[in-house]
C-alpha cells in the first residue's frame, strides 16, 4: 500500500485527481488506479479439431475463443486446426499467477492434462 501512496503522490503533482478506483486528468480520459487490479486473467485449454490441446491466457475469454475460431489474430497453431472448443478455464487475479500456472500446465503430459480437464467442474473456478 505504501508503494500505491507514493505513486499517487507522484501523480498528484501532475494535476491528476483520484476518485475511488479511478484517476482523472484534464488531458486524458479516466484510467484505473494502478494500486487495484480489478481484471481477472483466465488460463484456458482448447481442444482443436484434430484433438490436440492448446493452452493460453487472456483477459477476455469469450473474445479470445472467438479469435481462435474465426479471426486472423488467432494463434498460428489454432488457425490450422479449427474449429476449437473450450474444455478448461480457471481465473487468476494477476497476469503473473496466470503465466506461472500456464507454464506448469504446459509441462504436463497429455494424459495429465486430460485428467485435469476430466476432474474439473464445468463452471469456471
Amino acid at each position: 500500500m505504501i508503494l500505491c501512496e507514493q505513486r499517487f503522490r507522484t501523480l498528484k503533482n501532475r494535476s491528476i485527481i483520484k476518485i475511488g478506483l479511478f484517476y482523472f486528468s484534464p488531458l486524458t480520459r479516466p484510467y484505473l488506479n494502478p494500486c487495484y487490479n480489478i481484471f481477472m486473467y483466465y488460463l484456458y485449454i482448447l481442444e482443436c479439431a484434430d484433438e490436440t490441446l492448446y493452452t493460453g491466457i487472456t483477459l477476455d475469454l469469450a473474445r479470445r475463443l472467438n479469435e481462435h475460431n474465426s479471426s486472423p489474430r488467432a494463434a498460428k497453431y489454432t488457425r490450422a486446426r479449427r474449429p476449437v472448443k473450450l474444455v478448461y478455464a480457471k481465473k487468476f487475479r494477476s497476469r503473473s499467477l496466470a503465466q506461472s500456472a500456464e507454464s506448469r500446465l504446459k509441462k504436463l503430459s497429455r494424459t495429465e492434462k486430460l485428467s485435469l480437464i476430466a476432474e474439473s467442474p464445468r463452471t469456471l473456478k
